[in-house]
């Protein structure tokens, strides 16, 4: 299906696609190296499922990047390293009387706008060994106007939603199912036979699921609950490829490079 967007004086048109089905996940919120993001990768690594990390450049600490840069030269398969906005800061708030938040609003220049995502880029390049950043994850799901990220080559574009779709050379890969029921006054996470019932209908009904986790709100129970959905994943689904952006993105453009390599 071809559906015309509008931004401003700009159009252009998505399609939406159908890929064979599959499973991805992606953490978001990526700046420390934490206990939690430690334990976090350990699991995934312990099921060899690989994980699209969100990372904020401007709140990126080094001994965060000391230990992505580990992982990644010695798991190079188990992260995907995506660019999480530029300072994860809520530039709606006192804008709005809605409760929706979004660093990229129509309350900034593009000229603002589009100077962060280069310089956080710029972050996430020269902290990871001059690291190609294709990817990017609006904090709140809220897109700056597309126009610049196609402009400026970003390739996945990951926010919420139930359909992927292609613009140009550009692919967008969201989530469709997050594990917090809720997030305010206190957080809320959605019992397990909940999730699963919710991964077979994503399945079903989107063709694919893409799982939104936030490593920093989990405790002790919640990891044993992510233990228990990798568990299931890996005995009801084991026909279906875990995968990350990269892969999921060249098999759809086999001919463009989107994985996380060095640049040169």
């Amino acid at each position: 299906m071809l559906i015309t967007h509008q931004e401003g004086s700009v159009s252009f048109d998505t399609l939406q696609i159908t890929l064979p089905p599959f499973i991805f996940f992606r953490d978001d919120d990526v700046f420390d190296k934490s206990v939690k993001l430690v334990k976090l990768l350990d699991i995934f690594d312990q099921y060899q499922y690989p994980i699209n990390l969100g990372v904020i450049p401007a709140k990126l600490k080094y001994e965060c990047i000391e230990y992505l840069n580990r992982m990644r030269n010695e798991k190079p398969a188990l992260i995907h390293i995506g660019q999480h906005g530029y300072c994860h800061c809520d530039h709606l708030k006192g804008k709005t009387t809605s409760e929706i938040k979004g660093e990229f609003s129509p309350y900034r220049s593009i000229v603002e706008m589009e100077k962060e995502l280069l310089i956080g880029r710029r972050i996430l390049q020269k902290a990871f060994g001059d690291l190609k950043i294709y990817s990017f994850i609006p904090p709140w799901h809220t897109f700056p106007p597309i126009v610049l990220l196609l402009r400026n080559g970003y390739q996945v574009l990951s926010g919420y939603g139930h359909k992927i779709e292609v613009i140009l050379s550009s692919l967008f890969l969201p989530v469709n199912l997050d594990i917090v029921k809720k997030y305010h006054p206190k957080i809320e996470f959605f019992p397990l036979d909940s999730i699963f019932r919710m991964i077979k209908l994503a399945l079903e009904q989107d063709g694919f699921v893409g799982i939104l986790l936030h490593h920093y709100t989990f405790d002790n129970e919640t990891f044993l609950l992510l233990e228990d959905l990798l568990e299931h994943i890996h005995s009801n689904y084991s026909s279906y490829e875990v995968r990350n952006f990269c892969n999921v993105y060249n098999q759809r453009y086999p001919n463009f490079e989107v994985c996380n390599r060095n640049v040169g």
